[in-house]
């Protein structure tokens, strides 16, 4: 009974989010930002190459490389070219022991290796986090001190291409791969 329900609901879900995210859009009232948001970067600045945080527009960063805008799920997108990126300093930096979730909507055109957001500090043997796609399935590392206090973690099946996804990871500082969703 539980698992026809789960399949039912299933079947709903992309429809009703779809809605809710129309009605959001054509009421110009985005949601206020959820409790311990840290940082909104959108990249949904439509030209130019800065973009800012809309938490707080004191924090930015220039786009280094070909800043291409589109058409983005809820608003305007960065195509990012593989040699793109956007150098935050500091921002988003946590330590291995803190908890912390990021998410970012992704539209892949292929399934060819890429990094979609990185903080790593090489220098620093790697300390910090990625969201990577490897063969088309979402990727994870969370590194203290890379090889040996680092984790890995990796989706069972790719992403469709040529459509909107919603990637969210979440990590519960623990340092185990199993507090990682």
């Amino acid at each position: 009974e539980l698992e026809r329900k789960r399949i039912d609901r299933a079947a709903t879900v992309d429809a009703d989010l779809e809605r809710w995210e129309r009605e959001i859009l054509a009421s110009g009232k985005l949601p206020v930002a959820p409790e311990g948001l840290v940082h909104a970067f959108h990249l949904d600045e439509a030209k130019g190459n800065q973009i800012s945080d809309a938490l707080d527009a004191k924090r930015s960063g220039t786009v280094s490389g070909n800043a291409k805008w589109s058409v983005g799920k809820l608003a305007g997108a960065m195509e990012l070219d593989g040699q793109t990126f956007v150098p935050l300093g500091e921002v988003g930096a946590f330590e291995q022991s803190e908890a912390f979730s990021f998410s970012v909507w992704v539209n892949l055109t292929s399934n060819e290796a890429s990094t979609v957001l990185s903080k790593m500090d090489e220098v620093n043997s790697f300390r910090g986090y990625d969201l990577i796609i490897e063969q088309g399935r979402v990727a994870t590392h969370i590194v203290h001190h890379w090889p040996d206090n680092g984790l890995k973690v990796i989706a069972k099946d790719p992403l469709p291409l040529n459509s909107w996804h919603h990637v969210a990871v979440t990590y519960d500082g623990k340092g185990k791969g199993t507090g990682v969703a």
